[in-house]
């Protein structure tokens, strides 16, 4: 374990046709049950939360771009092959950041978590983890 840190940042996709669907209660349910997944996959010294809408944010204390990558892919996975009980497969995008020295702050660092995970979604529920933009 190193002395820098990651983030991750993951998005559910599509997940407005969830709710016009099948109704914000589900949506809920659905956001809750993901957040339950990514809690179950992370380690005690991570810290995770809701970032907003139907994102949610993880910081990977002492973790590296190919570490928080690998966790990354493993909740996509989980959330992926869960069962949410609508018919089809939930899954998400995730952009991996690493704090590195050419990081000028936190703003940049999210940012750009932010702009690897439209890039996952290019890709199609997938994981995007190039630090340089």
């Amino acid at each position: 374990m190193g002395t820098g840190f990651s983030i991750i940042m993951c998005d559910i996709d599509w997940f407005k046709s969830i709710n016009d669907k099948y109704g914000h209660t589900t949506g809920d349910r659905v956001l809750k049950e993901i957040a339950q997944s990514i809690n179950s996959r992370i380690r005690k010294i991570d810290i995770a939360g809701r970032w907003g809408g139907e994102e949610f944010l993880i910081v990977c204390p002492g973790t590296d771009t190919p570490g928080a990558a690998k966790l990354a892919e493993d909740i996509r996975k989980n959330i992926q092959n869960h069962s949410f009980g609508i018919g089809y497969n939930v899954t998400i995008s995730a952009g991996v950041a690493t704090y590195t020295a050419q990081v000028r702050n936190i703003e940049e660092l999210v940012n750009m978590a932010d702009i690897n995970m439209y890039k996952a979604k290019e890709h199609k529920n997938s994981v995007y983890s190039q630090n340089e933009q």
